[in-house]
């Protein structure tokens, strides 16, 4: 069986620093919570899972989105 479809983990945060997360949040992303913690992902086609330029490159914009200070 093949997967045209998956999940794509950005980082692991602090839930602390996700409490307010609805407006820094970057488009198409999600936190999924779990005690202390917090993954930020996205839904994304087999095509988003290769590490090509573009791919990497909305990969540090989306950890440089959860970085800056709100």
């Amino acid at each position: 069986m093949k997967l045209t479809k998956g999940l794509y983990a950005y980082c692991i945060i602090d839930r602390e620093s996700s409490t307010d997360n609805s407006s820094v949040l970057p488009d198409q992303t999600f936190l999924i919570q779990y005690h202390e913690i917090a993954a930020l992902l996205s839904s994304v086609s087999e095509s988003s899972w290769q590490p090509t330029k573009k791919n990497i490159m909305r990969h540090q914009k989306v950890i440089a989105r959860m970085q800056a200070p709100r």
